[in-house]
């Protein structure tokens, strides 16, 4: 597979979105979007690149291969992050569950309590994504855009 069919682009100013196909989904959209805010408070314009952590499942990259991607960038920060508590892995066939609406609402706020304490389980091993922001400038768009990397 091609890098950059791995690699998610987004505008450290714009919310992550994906499809929600169980509570996994939604602890990664609320841990990516806590990183989200945290970076904001010290950089106020970037792109930020997550991609799977190889380390975790053996698919998508490791912290260096993400870091190597980006040669002519500079590269403020990199690290870890969707490091749920519990055991997991990529399932073979994606199932849509509807979940109840008291069930969502459970999970969001046990999601938000177990959020504060994930740096103190993120490791290379459990995490599921990497990450690494870059500065934003024009040339940056103009040369990932050549390379495919498409932005959430």
């Amino acid at each position: 597979m091609d890098i950059s069919e791995e690699i998610r682009k987004i505008d450290i100013r714009t919310a992550y979105e994906k499809p929600i196909y169980g509570l996994g989904e939604i602890y990664e959209i609320m841990s990516i979007e806590r990183l989200r805010g945290k970076l904001l408070k010290k950089h106020a314009a970037g792109y930020l690149y997550l991609c799977s952590n190889k380390q975790h499942s053996q698919r998508g990259l490791t912290i260096d291969d993400l870091k190597q991607a980006f040669p002519d960038e500079k590269i403020l920060i990199w690290g870890y992050t969707d490091c749920p508590p519990w055991q997991s892995s990529p399932r073979e066939e994606v199932n849509k569950k509807k979940y109840p609406a008291l069930i969502l609402y459970f999970a969001k706020f046990i999601f938000f309590i177990l959020l504060r304490f994930e740096p103190f389980w993120t490791d290379a091993s459990k995490a599921h994504m990497i990450y690494c922001l870059t500065e934003k400038n024009d040339r940056t768009f103009s040369v990932f855009r050549s390379k495919k990397i498409y932005s959430v």
